[in-house]
């Protein structure tokens, strides 16, 4: 019997590089779990597919006066069909 490990995705956009620190801090935290996989990417370079992939899926991103950056909010909509503003709900 061949046991999964869990995928953690983290994917984040950074305008400064401070949400990219974050990022990758939250990363090796969850590197340091025994028989979890984490990958990083930059919300540019991550796909639909990984997120489908990925049992647990970690967002983060700059604020510009209260708005969530159109990437992530764009990434958001392929997956889910949603607009970022609807996931602080879920």
């Amino acid at each position: 019997m061949t046991i999964k490990m869990p995928k953690v995705l983290v994917v984040y956009d950074s305008l400064t590089g401070n949400t990219a620190r974050a990022a990758e801090l939250i990363a090796e935290g969850a590197k340091a779990v025994n028989g979890v996989k984490v990958e990083i990417r930059k919300v540019d370079a991550a796909s639909v597919k990984e997120i489908e992939e990925a049992e647990a899926v970690i967002l983060g991103c700059l604020t510009r006066a209260c708005f969530e950056c159109w990437r992530l909010e764009d990434l958001c909509f392929k997956f889910w069909g949603l607009k970022a503003e609807t996931l602080k709900h879920v």
